[in-house]
């Protein structure tokens, strides 16, 4: 950070000097008279650096709102298809559920494919939790608003899974 206020230090008192804003400081002035073009050059640096943080500020308030602009604007048009293809997911994860524990049931001592059916309705049943996981989370989150108090935090069941 030294550096930084150095190095601005030098550009600051290089332009004003370039510009003739200062007098050239010389060592046959009186120590008052040095000390009066430092403290001159300091809050022309100083001023120069609020400036400087002042621009980053706002530089980075449009930036945010563009980019936030951006992404509404992202999530309106792909919102719609994002919530067809989780449906679908969802549709085609219970499908998948109901095959796998009908072929368990039917062929429960298989040593070649039930081990894998089983891990992979395991598997189904992680997903299928995570999924009314999100929905609880979503759901409180959304009536949280209203003032409505919840007992507790919404918790994802894997008990399915570990059977």
């Amino acid at each position: 950070m030294m550096n930084i206020k150095r190095s601005l230090f030098c550009l600051a008192a290089s332009l004003t000097l370039s510009a003739g804003v200062f007098p050239a400081m010389s060592f046959s002035q009186t120590p008052e008279a040095r000390e009066k073009l430092i403290a001159e050059r300091e809050e022309t640096v100083r001023r120069y650096t609020d400036a400087a943080s002042r621009h980053q500020s706002q530089m980075y308030d449009i930036l945010k709102s563009e980019y936030d602009q951006r992404k509404k604007n992202i999530e309106k048009r792909y919102s719609k298809r994002i919530e067809e293809g989780e449906e679908e997911e969802r549709v085609r994860r219970l499908e998948a559920i109901a095959m796998l524990e009908k072929f368990i049931a039917t062929y429960p001592n298989r040593e070649k494919y039930t081990p894998d059916a089983m891990f992979r309705l395991a598997d189904l049943y992680l997903d299928q939790s995570d999924y009314e996981f999100a929905i609880a989370f979503d759901e409180q989150e959304l009536f949280a608003n209203d003032q409505e108090v919840f007992d507790e935090a919404p918790r994802a069941d894997y008990s399915k899974s570990l059977k």
